[in-house]
């Protein structure tokens, strides 16, 4: 029967069919992309296997001494130099915010638990795990205190207690400041603010965090942020859980993160999950962390020049370290090397013409450099933004350099802790009217208005942990 018969093109069809619908989810997935690139462009040039996150930064300055930190012994700095802080969000269904420093010289999340009586704590916003459906008391392997799984440890329950310490720098004494508190394992996440309908970025990770119960040095109280990320690698943690990073790459995001700075440097931001290639005016060039074990971003130098004149300091035998520490505003350097490098760079300005200072190079391992030109490293009184630390040798076996905000700011720096590296790249910026006031560079009529000012003594801290102990004391009931 002719009805029953099957068309003649019906083999044929058999191969043009799949094809079609080939082409037809290769369409839409294309469209798919182009509709999330015009909802998320940023993300879409990020674009990772997990998506990459963006946390903006925000300067913030030390705040004014109140009369209850007054009345302590300890010196309480008052510096202009300001430090980048971003929003963490932690616990639900409310989050509660606090404002961090995102620093890569600590492993560890530590904040002010509202139990903290401190007079520094006082000072700043503090985490109440009460308040969270996603806390859990837990000791230092990250159990729960309470043998039957309860969220909270039971009255007059054996807690460990984790002791902090942290190097500051900045002033003649090198102060050590410390902290004690408990564990308690939470969900937090990065880069969003409240106004958002109280909804998180999807940046989010549960760890383990030290929440202080008590801070000793009131240097803490004048900082502007509540607390620390550390973004260290896993040397500088208690273990797995207390690390940021590895709680990231564990659920599958590109072990890498990126830091740029604006060249008027207000704002900032880090990218977690990959870099921001738009931020990058030429390509990176890698240099290794050594000993990385030991958990820092540390970086060899080895040599440090002023124009073309090689210096003594960092030549053999002599052994210099980088530490590139997101949390500096400026650069430091041993006391001790700080003579010869001083009697090259002291300030001069030439009236109307800027600042008359040669460039400095630090030259690392694998034939790699970073270059800062006067209006990089050189203040609005032509004054050079490097000071001296105190630490002496530390433990990086070398002498120490803090490379802060003034190498962020020149270079789009990117932090691969999957491969233990650090990439440098000249990063593009435009350059703010302070800077060019700097260089001697035309600014325009009226364009350096409020801007350039006297530069103000900063304080300097590594925080950087002296150790971790151990023990368990009886909850208090």
């Amino acid at each position: 029967h002719v009805g029953s018969r099957r068309p003649a093109v019906e083999p044929a069809l058999v191969h043009v069919l799949p094809a079609c619908a080939l082409l037809a989810m290769t369409l839409c997935r294309i469209a798919l992309f182009l509709v999330s690139a015009l909802v998320h462009p940023s993300s879409a040039r990020l674009g990772q296997s997990r998506q990459p996150f963006l946390v903006k930064l925000w300067k913030e300055h030390a705040r004014s001494n109140k009369s209850d930190v007054n009345a302590t012994k300890e010196k309480v700095v008052d510096h202009g130099g300001g430090y980048f802080v971003g929003s963490l969000l932690l616990g639900s269904p409310t989050p509660q915010e606090l404002h961090v420093v995102f620093s890569t010289t600590t492993g560890m999340v530590s904040l002010p638990s509202s139990n903290c009586s401190s007079a520094a704590c006082k000072e700043h916003t503090r985490y109440s795990p009460c308040k969270s459906q996603t806390s859990m008391d837990v000791q230092r392997n990250g159990l729960p205190v309470d043998p039957n799984g309860g969220r909270f440890a039971p009255e007059g329950a054996e807690r460990d207690t984790a002791s902090l310490g942290f190097y500051t720098a900045g002033s003649s004494e090198g102060d050590s400041t410390g902290l004690e508190g408990n564990f308690v394992r939470e969900r937090v996440c990065m880069g969003d603010r409240l106004g958002n309908a109280g909804k998180a970025d999807p940046a989010c990770a549960k760890v383990v965090m030290v929440v202080a119960t008590t801070i000793q040095a009131q240097t803490f109280a004048s900082r502007p942020q509540d607390g620390l990320v550390g973004l260290g690698l896993q040397g500088l943690s208690m273990g797995p859980q207390f690390n940021i990073l590895n709680q990231l790459g564990a659920e599958g995001m590109q072990k890498m993160f990126g830091f740029f700075v604006e060249d008027d440097a207000k704002n900032a931001e880090l990218v977690f999950g990959g870099m921001d290639r738009e931020r990058l005016a030429a390509p990176l060039a890698w240099v290794p962390v050594v000993t990385p074990e030991l958990g820092h971003w540390l970086l060899e130098i080895t040599g440090v020049r002023v124009g073309s004149q090689l210096l003594s300091m960092c030549q053999a035998p002599q052994r210099c370290r980088g530490l590139v520490d997101t949390g500096s505003p400026g650069i430091t350097m041993p006391e001790g090397l700080a003579p010869e490098l001083d009697e090259l760079i002291k300030p001069k300005q030439e009236g109307g013409k800027g600042c008359a200072l040669p460039e400095l190079t630090l030259e690392l391992s694998g034939g790699v450099s970073l270059t800062l030109r006067v209006e990089d490293y050189a203040g609005p009184r032509c004054e050079p933004e490097i000071r001296t630390h105190h630490f002496g040798q530390f433990i990086v076996g070398g002498q120490l350099f803090l490379l802060g905000e003034p190498v962020l700011r020149r270079y789009y720096t990117v932090f691969d802790w999957g491969k233990e590296r650090l990439g440098f790249g000249m990063a593009n910026v435009e350059r703010s009217c302070q800077r060019l006031h700097v260089a001697g560079l035309p600014t325009g009529p009226g364009d350096c208005q409020g801007e350039v000012g006297p530069l103000e003594d900063e304080l300097f801290m590594l925080e950087q942990e002296q150790g971790v102990t151990l023990r368990r004391n009886k909850q208090e009931t």
